[in-house]
């Protein structure tokens, strides 16, 4: 079973750690990257990676008619709570296939951004696109940032 553990760094943030390995934390710098999603959830929403559940905890459920969210490790769903019109299921977003349209995709798997996780996260929001519908959106976390520095060379 994998060790799994919200802990706080020395700068008082909170860092999920899976196996004594960093997968994110609430600094400023990463809690940026979920501005997209902000500015465009809404309806029936897929969510591939809870996290920390930062997403959940900032959402405004008036937005929302269901989500459905991914995650891989066991453990992360034990420590997050319940969350209103949300169903958590164990699995892996990177194989995972929807069973329905989405009015919103966010992936966020990734634990660090760096440059050679474009390709992979280029490559998923692809394969998710037939998943919305009309007018549906899709992105990952950190990918604007990686296309703004990266996108012309990778």
């Amino acid at each position: 079973m994998d060790k799994v553990e919200i802990i706080r760094n020395k700068a008082g943030y909170r860092e999920l750690m899976v196996n004594d390995e960093l997968q994110m934390s609430d600094i400023p710098e990463e809690m940026h990257q979920y501005e997209p999603y902000f500015e465009n959830y809404r309806g029936d929403v897929l969510i591939i990676g809870l996290g920390m559940g930062i997403i959940n905890d900032l959402t405004d459920y008036d937005k929302v008619d269901s989500m459905l969210i991914v995650e891989l490790y066991p453990g992360v769903i034990e420590l997050n709570k319940e969350y209103p019109k949300t169903t958590i299921i164990q699995g892996d977003g990177r194989t995972y296939v929807p069973d329905r349209l989405y009015d919103v995709i966010w992936l966020d798997i990734w634990n660090l951004l760096y440059y050679k996780k474009l390709p992979e996260m280029r490559a998923m929001r692809e394969r998710f696109k037939p998943y919305l519908k009309p007018g549906g959106w899709v992105d990952c976390w950190g990918r604007r940032e990686l296309e703004e520095r990266y996108g012309d060379i990778i």
